[in-house]
């Protein structure tokens, strides 16, 4: 039953930044920390809500989320080609 909630809650959460994960390595996304203000604030406001859980059930939420962040920014890295201009890049 936990694992069923747990994911119910995060399945909100990223349906509602889907569209920023997908601006993760897009062309301008080195020079325009937006989308990761995004994403950290956007989190930020649900695990606020969240954090009335219990703190076993809390901490198993925070683990899902943080490997799903991992997945898809992993994912969005190796689908998106993108090139650098600059060494610094």
């Amino acid at each position: 039953l936990r694992d069923d909630a747990c994911s119910m809650l995060l399945e909100e959460v990223f349906v509602d930044l889907e569209p920023h994960f997908n601006e993760v390595f897009a062309k301008d996304w080195l020079n325009n920390a937006l989308t990761v203000d995004v994403i950290t604030e956007t989190l930020r406001d649900y695990f606020a809500d969240y954090s009335k859980l219990l703190p076993k059930n809390f901490d198993y939420v925070c683990k899902l989320a943080m490997n799903t962040v991992v997945q898809k920014y992993l994912t969005q890295m190796l689908t998106k080609k993108f090139s650098f201009r600059s060494s610094e890049e």
